[in-house]
């Protein structure tokens, strides 16, 4: 393999995902829905300095610490293990094309979204404060959860971008670094590879948060337990807070 090709696919995968992560605020950026435990370190939210985000007063801290783990530990983690289950379904089931592959992967991940998700609203490791009851599950309760993300997120945003690395060529190349052969002078090949697929990431992640804001526009079933202090931040609109700001 040339030189310029040894820094490791998984790791371009691993610090597009990074850079995308950025937009994780957004599920908030119109009204309160969502609130991370504030037992997890964190400096507070970089949220209300993306252009276009709807000032309402206090906003759900990011747990840093948290999501470094998550994208530099986990993140590859998995990555290896789909890749790995990927090539095990391939080769028991030889007839499968890419497809069926694809069909596989999403009800896999929306799967997992749904009971993983599950686990940590159990352990309170976050919550949906603001659901669409007529499309979740234990609406009403802390442990509500819109199957809408589920679907979405876990079986689209999640498969599009695994897919990216999991149908690579016989290079070992994703489709983001078509042409990167002919970069000169290929030192750059690396970042390039990098920021190719970060713009792919952020776009995906873009259209699913515009999407997932539309229909949180219409949800407004909250757990009818009280909401601890710890997850709801005071943000406006989650009893016993004020009410939001009427939208400009």
């Amino acid at each position: 393999m040339r030189r310029e090709r040894q820094f490791p696919t998984l790791g371009v995968f691993v610090l597009a995902w990074l850079l995308a992560a950025w937009q994780d605020v957004g599920v908030n950026a119109v009204r309160p829905v969502f609130g991370y435990n504030g037992g997890f370190v964190n400096m507070g939210t970089w949220g209300e300095f993306i252009p276009g985000w709807v000032e309402k007063g206090a906003e759900n801290p990011q747990p840093i610490i948290y999501f470094l783990a998550s994208y530099i530990v986990l993140t590859p983690l998995a990555i290896m293990g789909i890749d790995k289950l990927i090539e095990t379904v391939r080769k028991r089931f030889p007839r499968i094309n890419r497809a069926g592959v694809i069909v596989f992967m999403i009800a896999l991940f929306t799967f997992l979204c749904i009971t993983l998700e599950q686990f940590f609203h159990r352990i309170g490791a976050w919550h949906y404060l603001r659901v669409n009851g007529d499309w979740s599950i234990f609406p009403g309760t802390l442990h509500q959860f819109p199957l809408y993300e589920g679907i979405f997120f876990g079986g689209v945003v999640t498969v599009l971008s695994i897919g990216i690395y999991c149908f690579r060529d016989n290079d070992g190349l994703m489709i983001t670094d078509r042409g990167i052969e002919q970069l000169r002078p290929t030192k750059w090949v690396p970042v390039i590879r990098i920021l190719a697929l970060t713009a792919v990431f952020n776009l995906i992640m873009m259209v699913f948060m515009l999407a997932f804001n539309f229909v949180n526009m219409h949800a407004d079933v909250q757990p009818a337990e009280p909401v601890p202090s710890y997850v709801h931040h005071g943000m406006c609109g989650i009893d016993p807070n004020p009410p939001c700001p009427p939208l400009p």
